[in-house]
């Protein structure tokens, strides 16, 4: 089992490397929306992403700092995708 430390290590490099290929997603839209390859309605892109966003705050919990963080990325958009996707493809949170 991993120390403290060497866990918050890891976690650091997970949300590096998920805020690098977000930036890499987020890069050929320019801003325009807050779907990966934008537009007004997810792609199965953005599904897929949203469904591994929902495993982390299944996981981590809503409230938690590892959630925040997540969402956090790419200038607050993963928080939004995954909102506005949730709330799309009719979702209700529970």
């Amino acid at each position: 089992m991993p120390t403290a430390e060497e866990q918050d290590k890891l976690w650091g490099q997970v949300v590096t490397e998920l805020g690098a290929m977000v930036q890499g997603y987020y890069h050929g839209n320019r801003g325009s929306s807050v779907f990966v390859i934008g537009g007004e309605n997810p792609t199965f892109a953005d599904v897929f992403l949203t469904a591994f966003l929902w495993w982390i705050r299944t996981v981590f919990g809503e409230g938690g700092t590892e959630w925040r963080k997540i969402t956090e990325l790419g200038e607050g958009r993963v928080g939004k995708l995954y909102e506005e996707t949730i709330t799309l493809c009719g979702k209700k949170e529970t």
